[in-house]
């Protein structure tokens, strides 16, 4: 079956030009092979005999809670279901799923083929293509006539702007304008949804996963470069930038490595040039590359879109996120957000800076561009989360002499000062005793005695999205690095752990270093 594919996948790029050849291969391939496997034939729709699901009250559901049926790639799926509960829905099963789970929300993407869990399952069924002679977004029109009918909110997010935008072979606009909420990774097609008709229209920018992508172990060789990606010979401009990239790292005695994705094609539009073969390795998966991350410098980005504000490769965050330093061409996305935190080409940069850049890199993605991030913005507008409060944190102090002033000084939306007297807390503002029960059970703690440190409290918190229950997180130690000792002043732990410690204050504690 895979051969199958994989032939009429070919044939089709190569005779897609010539009439008739679009609608007859849309048609057996999404129509015809799935026949020959029971478990791809697509649902039966029975648009007048489908009983709907029972309306539900809106439930204002905590991230965490949610249940989303989601559309999308390998990529977007490793992310969002890290952060809340999402099943993936296929032109087979998506009935089943939606009876079963009874999702908040229907997500779907620009996606080209699906996950590769189901492989192909969604490829030509998602964009709308004016060649075909018939409609090829069966299966997608009878989820959302499904969802209307059982009051099920629809998203749909077109991370292909602007460059698909006008195609009308590859129309992921048209499926867009079918959804009740429509995201797009550029801002600037915004009025153009509007102009269509369509006004639950807002930017959706990427974002990174931190489980997957973090700088936990990050040990780089100074002088070490990635790029992980494609050439393309059709794209003049991307490859006149590639090569300057490419070139400046090679003259500046830097290391390169291009790992490409293509390594296994025949096409020659996909061949990297001959100058560049000894830097060639083959193309790795996104497990594997965010280990690779962990022993490099500096990460190369091509950016195909540059006048964009908001569009630019995921990528970007995850090699921050990762405490890599981008090497980018332009963007005026990138420029806007990170400024000269970014190496862009034809551009000096003060390679003293390097660690310091990319601290402050890390540092701003894991606070405003994580996947939690763009979840909780497509849910809050969607109106089925509650306001997404970040986690209570606890300021326990020693003595009473100037802690109100230092309490005022720490940056930090959800923070309660508590001063401990005879192994007994009490609050702060007006001395009221609390006691542990009291104390919200997903909540961290951090003992202050000298008050000339101001903990960065809300970077603090989001690195325990990837690392281990029973750990701290210190400020003050080698970066990305763990060490267990009994100095738990001035450490940022979880409550359970809080608890143990404070009946045992000489007990020693891992500690994460940021």
């Amino acid at each position: 079956m895979g051969i199958m594919k994989k032939g009429i996948y070919r044939t089709y790029k190569v005779l897609h030009g010539f009439p008739g050849v679009v609608p007859i291969t849309h048609f057996f391939y999404n129509r015809i092979i799935p026949y020959f496997k029971t478990s791809e034939r697509p649902y039966i729709y029975r648009q007048q005999l489908e009983t709907p699901l029972d309306k539900k009250e809106v439930a204002y559901k905590q991230i965490e809670e949610l249940t989303i049926a989601i559309i999308c790639d390998e990529m977007t799926f490793a992310g969002f279901k890290k952060e809340c509960k999402c099943v993936f829905v296929t032109p087979s099963n998506w009935m089943e799923v939606f009876r079963k789970v009874k999702p908040d929300l229907f997500f779907c993407e620009s996606t080209w083929s699906g996950i590769n869990k189901y492989k192909d399952c969604w490829r030509g069924r998602i964009y709308k293509n004016g060649k075909a002679g018939f409609e090829n977004r069966k299966d997608l029109l009878h989820i959302l006539d499904f969802c209307q009918k059982s009051s099920i909110p629809t998203v749909f997010w077109n991370k292909e702007d602007p460059t698909f935008f006008h195609d009308k072979e590859h129309d992921f606009v048209s499926t867009a304008l079918l959804f009740d909420y429509i995201y797009t990774t550029a801002e600037e097609c915004i009025p153009q949804y509007k102009e269509l008709g369509h006004e639950k229209v807002n930017t959706l920018m990427f974002g990174f996963s931190p489980q997957l992508f973090n700088p936990l172990g990050h040990k780089p060789n100074k002088e070490q470069v990635i790029f992980v990606g494609s050439w393309y010979q059709d794209q003049t401009e991307r490859c006149e930038d590639m090569k300057r990239l490419f070139d400046t790292i090679i003259d500046k005695g830097l290391k390169l490595e291009i790992y490409d994705r293509h390594s296994e094609s025949g096409n020659p539009l996909n061949q990297f040039p001959e100058q560049y073969k000894e830097y060639i390795h083959p193309s790795i998966n996104f497990e594997q590359l965010s280990q690779v991350f962990k022993r490099v410098q500096f990460g190369i980005n091509i950016n195909t879109v540059k006048d964009s504000k908001t569009m630019f490769a995921r990528r970007v965050f995850e090699m921050m996120a990762s405490n890599l330093m981008v090497v980018s061409n332009d963007s005026k996305g990138m420029r806007e957000l990170f400024g000269e935190k970014v190496w862009f080409i034809n551009e000096s940069i003060d390679l003293e800076k390097v660690e310091d850049y990319c601290q402050d890199n890390l540092r701003y993605v894991f606070l405003k561009h994580t996947c939690r991030h763009r979840l909780v913005q497509v849910a809050t507008e969607v109106g089925i989360l509650q306001e997404d409060l970040p986690p209570t944190i606890y300021i326990i102090y020693k003595k009473q002499y100037g802690i109100i002033q230092h309490f005022n000084k720490i940056n930090y939306q959800n923070k309660i000062g508590l001063i401990e007297r005879n192994n007994q807390l009490y609050h702060i503002a007006d001395d009221r005793a609390i006691n542990e029960q009291e104390m919200d059970a997903k909540g961290f703690v951090i003992w202050i005695s000298k008050l000339e440190y101001i903990p960065n409290l809300a970077f603090m918190q989001t690195q325990f999205s990837y690392i281990e229950e029973e750990c701290g997180i210190s400020e003050e130690g080698p970066r990305y690095s763990f060490e267990v000792n009994s100095n738990n002043e001035k450490v940022l732990f979880k409550l359970s752990l809080f608890k143990k410690i404070k009946q045992d204050r000489k007990r020693s504690t891992k500690k994460y270093f940021v």
